[in-house]
């Protein structure tokens, strides 16, 4: 069993991954060019230094991430790969598509869970106006797509001297493709074995010129993945018996919110009740029996046992029966959590439609002297989640009131909010209205624009750019209005009933309430966000003094950011008037302004040349920020870096 239940997920696992078809590769013939020739990197890195140095060097060492391990991967997207391939992504923080309850389709990344700097070729993203309502402030990856990345570099280390305060956890800089000839048309499939549909698709183009100095690579993707549906694996919707046969508590998909339920009692006719003694087929609805009002249920079930009308039809039995007498109550140990909730439907992972273009723009004007680049890229993506219907756990929760006149209030005491009764418990689920659901539209723009150059012998280096970059997203959730639903219960107190809509029974069973009251207290509310991010940056680096060891290298630079976050949402949302979602605490937004100067320096102590036993080579980096946000603030740190041997390193800082 275990090793047929290994072999399984072996499989699903390789064939979820999916299937990559290298489908087309088009030589650069076309040019008459030699197309595709391997080119050596220097294996140097940007992200955590203003200096490039050598992968395993520095404070800090950077992880690399190349493009041959995201295929061997096979993920589609950029936080699957991280967290495939580098156990610091594997915290809480990290959320991806999987998140239905409260997600957006988006991707977050955090190292260890601590706030994580996503850069793309060492440019600021501006953060998703969606991620503060998860407490992330990040940006989406998603928007990023696979067939456009070349390398990833990841430190696992605080940056804030060189970034800045938001790269306390770390940094991700995401290495696009640049020096890139040919053009290439790929595609991916990837398929789940086990019941149920689930399929993804991705089909990417990427083309690339290389000649006289000028460098354009240019692409497309198109990624969709259905949604995966809980039900569809077992691991994650096994049933109250199966549960209770492996000595499993009832996990937070088994609900105790379900259509007839009061207190400690279920509606006899409940599809939950077949098997328990006292179950009666076609009972949907509890009846209007005399000798009321009722404080309790049980005193209801008396006097329906003495009713002639309902004890004629259903001798020694009562509307009501205890939820403990149930197949799956039982089962459970005796609990009142027993709807199975992932047979309505609910999703494991969002569906996911995304469209991306991308370009980057290389020109050299004068040689290595003065060259100007460019990057562009664009994203719309749409994603859907599902949830199971509403759940009413408590009618005061959402201001609900049943009142005494009630044609359908066989208690004949007002119940929920307002009531001054005592509480006969009543809960419920709105299946009739449907599931929840939450569909989500984003669109990304990235724009990048600079100049870099080599003077002075080529000895120092410049970089000057502006980029700017903005997210524009919409959430709609729908649901049931408890204002609506208030009115629909409520006889001659206007609204619905002035409609001629007929009164709600929140007693009954699904099928029993008319479909046009159903109808009139569905709603839906929607929720925006808005973001952008500019900036404005130059650094100058280059080699000061010519030491035994090396150079002395500084680097200096300066940075403007200038940042706007707006979300709203309806009044339906932002109320809590949809029944089974949260009121939305909207983040109020604005602006935020910051300016940096930092400095880096590096002071080579011993070489590698110098052969000194228990020493490769030993330098001295220090590095400084200053940088205002909305009010001054300083920070600064130092770092001594001696790799002891090539496979190890001692680091402090």
């Amino acid at each position: 069993m275990s090793t047929n239940l290994d072999l399984r997920l072996i499989l699903y696992r390789a064939l979820c991954a999916g299937v990559g078809i290298q489908m087309l590769t088009l030589p650069v013939a076309l040019a008459q060019e030699t197309t595709n020739q391997p080119v050596k990197m220097e294996k140097t890195v940007v992200t955590g230094s203003l200096i490039p140095t050598a992968e395993t060097v520095g404070p800090a060492p950077v992880d690399i991430i190349g493009a041959e391990k995201i295929q061997q991967v096979g993920s589609q997207d950029v936080l699957a790969t991280l967290k495939a391939l580098n156990a610091s992504f594997s915290g809480n923080g990290n959320i991806g598509q999987s998140l239905n309850n409260g997600g957006y389709g988006e991707s977050y990344i955090a190292i260890r869970n601590l706030p994580t700097l996503v850069l793309v070729d060492g440019q600021r993203l501006n953060i998703s106006p969606f991620s503060t309502f998860v407490q992330t402030f990040a940006p989406d990856l998603n928007l990023i797509p696979v067939s456009m990345i070349d390398h990833i570099e990841v430190l696992k280390d605080g940056a804030s001297t060189i970034y800045g305060s938001d790269a306390i956890g770390g940094v991700v800089n995401i290495i696009t493709k640049h020096n890139y000839n040919g053009a290439e048309i790929s595609g991916h499939y990837g398929f789940g074995l086990d019941k149920g549909t689930y399929n993804e698709y991705r089909f990417s183009a990427v083309a690339g010129y290389s000649k006289d100095g000028t460098r354009i690579v240019a692409g497309g993707q198109y990624y969709y993945a259905d949604p995966l549906y809980t039900k569809d694996r077992s691991i994650g919707s096994l049933s109250p018996q199966q549960l209770g046969a492996a000595g499993l508590n009832a996990p937070s998909y088994v609900s105790p919110s379900y259509p007839g339920r009061v207190g400690t009692f279920i509606l006899a006719g409940s599809p939950l009740a077949v098997g328990a003694p006292g179950y009666i087929a076609g009972l949907n609805a509890p009846p209007v029996v005399a000798g009321g009002p009722f404080n309790t249920v049980q005193a209801y079930n008396n006097a329906a046992l003495s009713d002639p009308t309902w004890s004629a039809a259903h001798p020694g039995l009562t509307p009501y029966i205890p939820i403990t007498s149930t197949p799956a109550s039982q089962a459970l140990r005796g609990t009142a959590s027993i709807l199975n909730t992932t047979l309505l439907n609910t999703m494991t992972l969002q569906r996911q439609d995304r469209r991306t273009g991308f370009a980057n723009v290389e020109q050299d004007i004068l040689g290595n002297h003065l060259t100007a680049y460019g990057q562009l890229i664009y994203s719309e993506n749409e994603s859907s989640g599902q949830l199971a219907p509403a759940p009413i756990p408590a009618l005061t929760l959402y201001n609900l009131t049943v009142p005494a006149n009630n044609p359908y209030n066989v208690f004949g005491t007002t119940q929920g909010t307002g009531s001054t009764n005592a509480s006969l418990g009543i809960r419920s689920r709105l299946i009739e209205t449907g599931n929840r659901l939450f569909a989500t539209t984003s669109d990304f723009w990235h724009m990048v624009g600079g100049v870099k150059g080599d003077v002075i012998n080529d000895k120092y280096h410049y970089d000057v750019n502006a980029g700017y970059s903005q997210t524009t997203s919409e959430q709609v959730q729908n649901s049931a209005s408890s204002i609506l639903l208030n009115q629909a219960m409520t006889p001659g107190g206007g609204g619905l009933s002035q409609l001629g809509v007929p009164i709600y029974n929140i007693l009954a069973l699904p099928g029993f309430n008319d479909p046009n009251t159903i109808k009139a207290i569905r709603a839906s509310d929607s929720q925006n966000g808005f973001s952008d991010l500019l900036t404005v940056q130059g650094i100058f680096r280059g080699d000061i003094y010519d030491l035994p060891a090396g150079p002395f290298q500084l680097a200096a630079g300066a940075q403007f950011a200038h940042e706007k976050l707006e979300t709203s949402a309806g009044s339906l949302l932002a109320s809590g008037n949809l029944i089974g979602l949260n009121a939305l605490p909207v983040f109020p937004g604005g602006i935020r302004e910051r300016e940096a100067g930092f400095v880096e320096g590096k002071i080579p102590v011993l070489s590698p040349e110098k052969n000194i036993p228990g020493f490769y080579s030993f330098e001295i980096t220090a590095s400084g920020r200053y940088e205002t946000i909305d009010s001054h603030a300083t920070s600064g740190s130092s770092g001594v870096n001696s790799p002891v041997s090539s496979g190890s390193r001692l680091t402090s800082s």
